[in-house]
């Protein structure tokens, strides 16, 4: 693979739905060592605009 990107996790979260962001709530308070893995664009709530 000519453009392969390689990186060490501990963990990596399939999906940015909520279960998904549940998720990297919990998984952020033991390791800052994760990835978030989506298809779709990530937009910010109102909330936090």
């Amino acid at each position: 693979m000519e453009n392969a990107v390689t990186t060490n996790v501990d963990v990596a979260i399939i999906g940015a739905g909520h279960a998904g962001l549940n998720v990297v709530n919990e998984v952020r308070k033991v390791t800052d060592r994760w990835i978030l893995i989506t298809w779709r664009r990530l937009t910010p709530s109102p909330s936090s605009a």
